[in-house]
């Protein structure tokens, strides 16, 4: 499964780091992300998810840990709409069900106070739908 897009973000990330060295704002973030990816890849294979998902999100998660170290991140930071677009633009993924399913568990261990939603926002429905919308739900 070698995806050059993915190859080449990697490839990117290790020049950009050798470059500039990694600028970390927050240095503490990086171990509590690689600890809570090493925690929930545990976790899913004590609830018995196949190898392959587990490989997949393997890859998603070190894919996002070392986009983690070559940009300037709080914790609290991380897990974020804006900071999920943002990695999964530069990275060139069309999902990122890792990062969404490793929120979902820090949320449930207490380590995060909300994960991250799912699926895109809803969009804005033209003026004239809106209004017959909020008419229907008055009770009309």
């Amino acid at each position: 499964m070698n995806d050059p897009h993915r190859q080449q973000s990697v490839e990117w990330q290790a020049w950009y780091s050798r470059q500039y060295g990694p600028p970390q704002e927050d240095p503490a973030a990086v171990p509590r992300l690689t600890r809570a990816i090493a925690d929930y890849l545990q976790w899913m294979k004590s609830v018995n998810y196949t190898s392959a998902s587990r490989y997949l999100y393997r890859s998603q998660l070190q894919l996002f840990l070392g986009f983690v170290k070559n940009q300037r991140f709080c914790w609290e930071e991380l897990f974020t709409v804006k900071t999920r677009e943002h990695f999964k633009k530069t990275c060139g993924l069309a999902t990122v069900t890792a990062l969404n399913g490793l929120s979902r568990h820090l949320v449930e261990q207490g380590r995060l106070n909300r994960s991250l939603p799912q699926g895109p926002a809803p969009k804005k429905l033209a003026i004239i739908f809106e209004d017959y919308l909020q008419y229907r739900q008055d009770g009309h």
